[in-house]
């Protein structure tokens, strides 16, 4: 009787938060996202998204399973923040294997997620907590959005920059099946995520906005 009730809580506990719509603002500001770098890339269809969103008693939590190291594999994508203090706590972004393994680990604070709302408000207008809060939430739901993943990583078009990799990593990620993932953080500073086969681990390759 225990199991069961222990089981049954365990059920109404975990539920799904209600997607939302993107806003105009959102969608012109992360068109980025799915916008591909080469016209040659395309969006990744395979193996087909399972995304969860759970509220815990202490934890805010979305989860996509997506391939980005192994494609026979999906990796875990999961995104972590507080839930009684969404506007001001850390949200934490991790990457793991099938097998576990950690792949990539990022720290960011949610007023990035938040900037953008900006680009939404009317002049002089002041966003309530409440709506500032629903932003915020509809960003973590949509941060893995199927659009925001793309093969090659790399397209045939795009030329190497020195910087963030040397040129034989970044000739690697032209390899057909390597994964890009992209997220924008802030107004506009967007990132470019893919595994290296040659280094072994997932890599920031590129950056796009301003």
């Amino acid at each position: 009787m225990n199991r069961l009730m222990t089981r049954t809580m365990t059920c109404l506990l975990k539920g799904r938060l209600p997607s939302g719509l993107f806003s105009v603002g959102l969608l012109a500001l992360l068109g980025a996202c799915s916008s591909n770098p080469s016209a040659t890339e395309q969006p990744v269809s395979t193996p087909p998204a399972a995304t969860t969103a759970e509220a815990t008693a202490a934890m805010e939590r979305v989860e996509v399973r997506r391939s980005i190291s192994d494609l026979g594999a999906p990796d875990v994508f999961r995104l972590e923040v507080a839930r009684d203090s969404v506007l001001t706590a850390p949200v934490l972004f991790t990457i793991h294997s099938a097998s576990g393994q950690e792949l990539y680990r990022q720290q960011f604070q949610a007023g990035d997620l938040e900037e953008p709302l900006v680009y939404e408000l009317k002049g002089g207008e002041t966003p309530t907590p409440a709506r500032r809060t629903a932003y915020v939430r509809r960003r973590l739901r949509h941060f893995f959005a199927d659009s925001c993943f793309s093969t090659p990583a790399v397209g045939p078009k795009e030329t190497f920059t020195p910087g963030l990799l040397d040129e034989a990593t970044w000739n690697d990620l032209r390899r057909p099946g390597t994964i890009a993932f992209r997220f924008v953080l802030g107004k506009e500073d967007g990132y470019r995520l893919a595994w290296s086969g040659r280094q072994k681990k997932v890599v920031r390759f590129g950056a796009f906005g301003g």
